[in-house]
């Protein structure tokens, strides 16, 4: 090594004599240019090529393997350069430095003070710094000297290295610490306009929304040339855009080169030149290292930095270009205003308790924290953002023991350090909680944004007087970024107004100002300058006005460029720069009120005064008002509409662990306010925590607070309204009074046809299509609480028409009643740790699934002795429910009405008995429907469900639910939980367990949500939705969703359900026989047709038992329905326990004897056949879901060269059989036909009720017919489901063949993971033959191609997958990461997290799930399918969407709530042409007449 030093050192030394002349300024550059082709041979060339061009995580991964010591000779490059560097310094002697005073300043306080040190950072991050800290408390030390050097080295790299050139833009994104300065001063080193942004960082779930920002802010301030980072934010970047399943992966400015600074200074070879730098600095330290690079060219008039506004009264915060000479002029200014004695003390400057250093506060971290105190020498201490947020007592802890002169902090936070101060005071009985504290090195606490409020001064002073304060600490001031830093100042004094209800603190005096500025109070309309008392807006002239706002050449000119009219603007050539803020002059000093943007006009009576108040008042106000609202979260608004009285609106955060109820909150508030303000708030609206809108510096933002509330977004725990007199009317979110929702069908209207719509034109002249109609019905029947009819737009032409229907319907509403839930308290966990939980939970319930076994494994031998091997079935069936009520008990317990927040362990106990409920109904419940058996199983599980009730669906939540005597549950399921939205501001969303309550006698043929009471007697008509906590009075009807009571329900005689159940369990008994029969009869027959050989064949053997079997059930089925129904007629009928008994004999004998049929035909025509020999009157040529018939409607329904998906329909009214007739028609998936109509030439769109009184629109008929029928279209089809069928028995063999590895020798408790193993590799191998065939399906389908080349092939991938769905382990894993995995396998785009609890999901390359996104019970499918034409198109989700909800293709879900059972659909699907589409009342003789509607 030591030879190859010395042979590097004489290349050294020969280069830099043979290139010396040609040199110039940067010998290192010219170096490596110079001895570029020698590389492969010359050490020198290549160590010096390492250092200038090596990406620098490169060179720290050489360090950190050891090798750097080998490829780069430090010790022969710094002697052999030594002499260079010297002659260098001796030429620069003498020489004129024409760079800006700025870079002059710090330069020459660098060299001053180079081994002093400058800032020392509390909590910083480890891996910044190598050498670890003097002080523990110190994580990490900078002095003058290395912080200048590290500037001078990014100068380098951008102008040399990375070939930056002078006035190109550079994005700074950093996060706390040093490294951002670093990269700072050498942007302005190199003559680089820098761009400050924040640095995206983990938590993962706000990494897109400051990626989002960072896109915004690169869009904006384009061209950019390169984007600095640390080392931190670089690895993360570069994590995220390796990772394939990161939905922030695209959103790193990919375009962008990135460069970690931070890292530079790790290259070995640099720290060995600055070893020698030092060396050499004795002769001259007045001279640059040779590494580092000065641009000499710089003006005053170049750009320095674009700086972002806080954005807290606008939409978006706005950029700010700012030139060195502002910047210069706002330093000067801020330099005169510093006490010369005080300045030369320590000092302290905390930067936001919230966002990094260079970012957070904009002006104030950037001039007054960080840039004067490095042109003076000062001494800077900087707390973490993350520290100081979580332990705000350790600023005041800092301050006494580092003995620092003055503090700078937002005033917010002031309020924040007491009321930890006090709390802990508390804690410690009237102790001071920090040992020896000591104020009295504390001259003056700058405070920033607003004026301190009079009280909290005198909280500050009060509290800390005892601990050395003395009384003249405070100092406001005022500033902004288009003002560069601070404008307004008032050292040690403290002054109120005297005028106005409020007390107002001055924040500068016309004895203060500086020379250089000029302050007005200006009328903000007439632009003329108000006499002293009067309120206007602040208008300031001074050199440090920035230069512009981006490239808004018309706002900059407005705001920066305004002049003053009137008698003080005559002749006057002074520009001003409007603040935007309210302010007076009073007594010689200026007095701040807040924004003119944010101020609240209220009107009071016919008096044409108007009161303005402003917010942080009324905030500050609220804030007091209780313990439980959170200081520094609360946001005053005023409300939309019309002068009215009162018009003032509180929204506040609620602690989550806090001790009064949110209605005794809301009063408290609206008494407080009411007292001192004199107005009492017309709404007062507590939200969840963390959920309101900030700026990343922490401020409100008033506007988008608004908005969002507006828009129903925010996070809301409840609203109340009217709260006068001490009493507070606190209503829900979904029941605010009628009449606020019936006049929000405007923000409806305004967000489909623009905010410039005009309500008294008809629907078709505002462009409304037959198919965005449906979701304009559903959005303005769920905003307004009211069910519309589907012919509401023709009934109603005009949306003001329409407005009026909703206000004259006030009646129909339902009440309703939430009471305020807690939060089930419990640890919190990672959605890592959740993942990595559900994963073993989804194990442990596929061994509990297969562990059901065990049982039939011990007594299969004695059943084959009596030919019993059937029997294995019922003790399956029981074992499993068994398991699953040990599971309920163990795992749950009781579920009581709470919230669940995810991920949390009682959210994972919710998930794991939520999802082997849902494998126990598939392979056991579904059996018994309808009968008593099922109501025993929940009873046992803690449903409070009676024995003389009947469910026709699931439970869950169990102990919530409640069914009385004689009820009937249609519906498919009774859920006690829903999902709330995912907010920004929640790592998850949360689940609301409430009771449902059903009395006696009811039949419950819609959706109950969780809160849901219903009276006796009473109708829940199919597809109506009953909102959260509706309460139904006794013997009422609703309909429509949202539902709505349309009147008395009729009443009805107490029906025994359990007699007619008792019939059922034995009808079960005679199934199980003729299983039984019809297994052993294909055995035989298989025994006699099938040769030996081909017996043994596994494969082949239980394909023909699958067919031979199939062809049995289906010919019981027919006979069955033949012997019990016969044929029915219309007609009167009579109903009692047997009419009921035989239907439903019926009905569950084709359910069972369908199973497999349906598996693998749902789309074939033989379906048609099959229905045909049951009695219906149908054609080849439909196309419908035959499960959609069952035997005892099959004989009424009529369908003619129609498509029917899956529709469920009725058959019976007014006590008797109505026939229904479809002819050339086509109805959508979920829809519910009423008895007695001839559909004809009509489109029904999707989860839609049909009756006599419903219009529809349909196609022109020559383009949307029903396609021919045809055998050879049908054999094709016939085909690819005998290739599907083979295929399917392939997936199974292979777990098939992994079961058949153990014998009779194993244990039985083995016999638990053979099965486990088998289910899962079945499983397996089915999802790759779906995945094969959807590529073959989708093979060639583009935006130009939207249909499948095959509808035949697609047709089978459709029932192929649904299958695959149903029967597969596959919904294991529903509500889990793994999921999403699987749905991306299957092409889907998943941004992000989401969570997908079914129902169904299709087309998979078609799908995209945004982040946060909650899809509970819905299908997501990317086609759309009329008269069997299939359309595909992409299909876009997010938010919550509700149980029901059906997204089909082209739809773009941007609502926060989708659902419950509602169609999402494109707004031009279908055809808008008119023809003959009818929907007739069809009587067939009875007392009704006819009734027909056309459209």
């Amino acid at each position: 090594m030591a030879d190859r030093d010395e042979e590097a050192a004489a290349g050294v030394s020969n280069a830099v004599a043979a290139m010396e002349s040609d040199w110039g300024e940067d010998p290192l550059s010219n170096a490596v240019a110079a001895t570029t082709s020698d590389w492969a041979e010359d050490p020198l060339a290549e160590a010096l090529e390492i250092l200038s061009q090596t990406d620098p995580e490169e060179v720290e991964v050489m360090s950190q393997q050891h090798l750097a010591e080998e490829m780069l000779p430090d010790a022969a490059i710094a002697s052999a350069l030594e002499d260079s560097f010297r002659r260098r310094v001796s030429s620069a002697k003498g020489g004129n430095d024409h760079r800006i005073p700025l870079l002059q300043s710090l330069e020459r306080m660098a060299t001053q003070k180079r081994d002093v040190f400058f800032a020392l950072y509390f909590g910083l991050p480890s891996g910044i710094r190598d050498l670890p800290p003097a002080n523990p408390d110190v994580t990490c030390e900078v002095t003058f000297g290395e912080l200048w050097d590290a500037a001078g080295v990014v100068a380098y790299h951008l102008r040399h290295t990375w070939n930056i050139q002078k006035g190109q833009r550079v994005l700074l994104a950093y996060g706390y610490g040093p490294s951002g300065l670093e990269a700072l001063l050498g942007c302005w080193r190199a003559g680089v306009v820098a761009i400050l942004a924040e640095a995206p960082a983990k938590p993962l779930r706000t990494i897109g929304e400051s990626l989002e920002r960072l896109q915004r802010i690169a869009e904006e301030c384009q061209p950019i040339a390169m984007v600095l980072t640390d080392h931190k934010t670089f690895r993360l970047r570069n994590s995220d855009m390796g990772s394939l399943f990161r939905s922030t992966r695209k959103m790193w400015l990919p375009k962008l080169q990135w460069r970690a600074t931070d890292t530079l200074q790790r290259n070995p070879t640099l720290q060995s030149l600055k070893q020698s730098i030092t060396t050499i600095s004795t002769y001259d330290t007045s001279s640059p290292p040779a590494y580092t690079f000065d641009e000499t060219s710089v003006s005053p008039q170049d750009l320095a930095l674009i700086q972002y506004t806080a954005g807290s009264t606008g939409d978006y915060p706005m950029p700010v270009l700012i030139p060195f000479a502002s910047l210069q002029a706002c330093l000067d200014m801020t330099q005169r205003f510093f006490d010369v004695a005080t300045s030369k003390e320590s000092v302290v400057a905390k930067v936001s308790g919230l966002s990094p250093l260079l970012l957070t506060d904009g002006c104030w971290g950037l001039v007054h924290a960080t840039l004067l105190p490095l042109m003076n020498g000062w001494r800077m201490y900087y707390m973490s953002p993350e520290e100081f947020a979580q332990e705000p007592l350790r600023w005041l802890q800092r301050l006494s023991q580092h003995k620092i002169t003055w503090a700078l902090a937002p005033d917010r936070e002031y309020t924040r350090v007491m009321d930890a101060f006090l709390a802990a005071t508390e804690a410690q009985k009237g102790l001071c909680p920090i040992a020896h504290l000591d104020l009295s090195c504390v001259r003056h606490w700058h405070t920033f944004g607003q004026p301190l409020h009079p009280e909290t001064m005198a909280l500050v002073t009060h509290t800390l007087k005892p601990h050395g304060l003395r009384e003249n600490w405070y100092t406001p001031c005022y500033g902004l970024t288009e003002h560069v830093g601070g404008a307004l100042f008032l050292p040690h004094d403290f002054v109120l107004s005297t005028a106005g209800v409020t007390r107002r603190v001055a924040v500068a005096s016309r004895m203060s100002l500086d020379s250089q500025i000029t302050v007005k109070v200006v009328h903000p309309q007439t632009h003329q300058e108000l006499p002293d008392g009067q309120v206007g807006e602040l208008w300031l002239s001074s050199p440090a006005v920035a230069a512009g706002y981006g490239k808004d050449a018309n706002l900059t000119q407005e705001r920066m460029g305004a002049a003053l009219k009137g008698p003080a603007g005559e002749g006057s050539l002074e520009r001003f720069l409007r603040t935007g803020d309210a302010a007076f002059f009073e007594n010689n000093h200026v007095f701040l009120c807040g924004s003119i943007n944010d101020a609240i006009m209220l009107h009071s009576g016919d008096d044409e005064k108007q009161r303005v108040l402003y917010p942080q008042d009324v905030e500050w106000i609220a804030e007091q008002a209780s313990a439980d609202v959170i200081p520094g979260c609360v946001a005053a608004l005023g409300s939309p509409g019309d002068a009215e009285k009162r018009r003032l609106e509180i929204v506040f955060e609620i602690a989550a662990n806090h001790h009064q109820d949110p209605p005794e909150v809301c009063r408290l508030i609206s008494d407080a306010v009411a007292t001192r303000m004199g107005v009492t708030p017309i709404r007062v609206v507590a939200i969840r925590q963390h959920s309101i809108p900030r700026t990343r510096h922490g401020k409100i933002r008033r506007h988008t607070t608004k908005m969002q509330l507006a828009e129903e977004t925010l996070d809301i725990l409840y609203i109340g309204e009217d709260l006068t007199d001490g009493e507070a009317r606190i209503l829900p979110v979904d029941s605010v009074e009628y009449m606020e929702r019936a006049q929000n069908v405007e923000k409806v209207l305004k967000r489909y046809f623009g905010s410039d719509v005009d309500e008294n034109q008809s629907w078709e002249a505002l462009g409304l299509t037959s198919l965005s109609s449906i979701d304009l019905r559903y959005d303005i029947a769920y905003s307004s609480r009211i069910d519309l009819p589907t012919n509401s737009f023709e009934q109603y032409p005009t949306p003001s028409a329409l407005k009026e229907y909703i206000i004259q319907s006030r009646d129909q509403t339902i009440p309703t009643k939430l009471p305020y839930l807690n939060v089930a308290k419990s640890m919190k966990l990672s959605w890592l740790a959740m993942g990595f939980l559900q994963a073993i939970l989804a194990v442990v319930i596929l061994i509990l699934f297969s562990s059901c076994l065990i049982p039939v494994w011990y007594l299969f031998d004695d059943l084959a002795k009596y030919n019993m091997e059937i029997a294995s079935i019922p003790i399956f069936m029981a074992s499993f429910s068994i398991i699953v009520l040990a599971v309920k008990w163990i795992v749950v317990g009781f579920y009581r009405p709470c919230q669940i927040v995810a991920p949390s362990f009682p959210y994972l106990q919710w998930w794991f008995v939520d999802r082997i409920c849902c494998m126990w109904e598939f392979w056991v419940g579904r059996f018994f429907v309808g009968t008593p058996a099922l109501n025993l199983f929940y009873i046992l599980l803690g449903a409070k469900v009676s024995l003389l009730a009947k469910l026709d669906g699931f439970c869950r939540e169990f102990d919530l639910i409640e069914v009385g005597p004689y009820t009937c549950c249609q519906h498919r399921s009774l859920r006690a939980r829903h999902f709330s939205s995912w907010s920004r501001a929640e790592s998850g969303p949360r689940i609301i367990l409430r009771p449902i309550v059903i009395g006696q006698n009811s039949v419950i043929r819609g959706m109950l949500q969780p809160g849901v009471t219903v009276g006796e007697g009473c109708t829940v008509e199919k597809l109506a939705v009953l909102p959260e906590g509706s309460q139904l009075e006794d013997r009422v009807s609703v309909a429509g969703n949202p539902a709505v009571i349309i009147g008395r329900a009729p009443k009805r005689k107490e029906f025994n359900y359990l007699i007619l159940g008792l019939m059922k369990l034995k009808w079960l008994g005679f199934e199980f026989f003729a299983f039984s029969v019809f297994v052993l009869s294909t055995q035989w027959a298989l025994q006699r047709m099938l040769p030996k050989p081909y017996f043994e064949i596994w494969i082949i053997w239980w394909s023909l038992f699958v067919v031979i079997f199939s062809a049995i059930s289906l010919l019981s089925s027919i006979v069955v329905k033949w012997v019990l129904l016969g044929r029915r007629l219309a007609g009167k009928i009579h109903t009692n326990i047997w009419t009921e008994f035989v239907e439903w004999a019926a009905d569950y004998h084709f359910f069972l004897s369908t199973l497999v049929f349906q598996t693998f035909s749902l789309n074939s025509r033989f379906c048609n056949l099959l229905l045909a020999a049951h009695g219906m009157d149908i054609d080849l040529a439909s196309k419908v879901y035959f499960d959609s018939f069952p035997p005892s409607k099959m004989d009424l329904i009529h369908v003619r060269r129609s498509f029917v998906a899956g529709v469920s329909f009725d058959v019976r009214k007014y006590g008797a059989y109505y026939p229904t007739h479809i002819h050339d028609s086509s109805i959508g998936e979920s829809a519910h036909v009423n008895a007695g109509l001839v559909i004809s030439n009509a489109v029904i769109p999707p989860v839609s009720v049909v009756s006599a009184r419903t219009q529809l629109q349909d196609f022109a008929k020559s383009d949307q017919t029903l396609p021919d029928f045809s055998w050879s279209k049908e054999l094709v089809v016939t085909l690819v489901y005998i290739m599907v069928v083979m295929c399917f028995k392939t997936s199974v063999y292979a777990g098939y063949r992994y079961w058949a590895f153990f014998d009779k020798q194993v244990p039985g408790w083995c016999v638990v993971f053979f099965l486990a193993g088998s289910i899962t590799i079945q499983a397996t191998c089915w999802m790759l033959f779906i995945l094969v065939l959807q590529y073959v399906t989708f093979f060639g389908v583009s935006e130009d191609q939207p249909n499948p080349w095959s509808p035949a092939i697609y047709a089978v991938y459709l029932s192929s997958s649904a299958q695959f769905q149903t029967w597969s382990a596959v919904t294991i894993l529903w509500g889990t990461q793994l999921f999403n995995d699987v749905a991306r396998l299957f092409g889907s785009t998943i941004d992000g997290r989401a969570l997908y609890f079914g129902n169904r999901m299709y087309d998979g390359p078609f799908l995209t799930v945004s982040n946060r996104t909650v899809s509970d019970g819905s299908q997501l499918c990317g086609h759309s399918i009329v008269y069997e034409q299939v359309k595909l198109g992409p299909t876009k989700v997010a938010g919550l969407v509700h149980e029901g909800t059906l997204v089909i293709a082209n739809a773009s879900i941007t609502s926060k709530h989708s659902g419950p059972w509602r169609p999402v659909v494109q707004k031009d699907t279908l055809a808008t042409n008119q023809y003959n589409a009818s929907v007739t009342s069809a009587t067939g003789g009875f007392s009704e007449d006819p009734e027909v509607m056309m459209v």
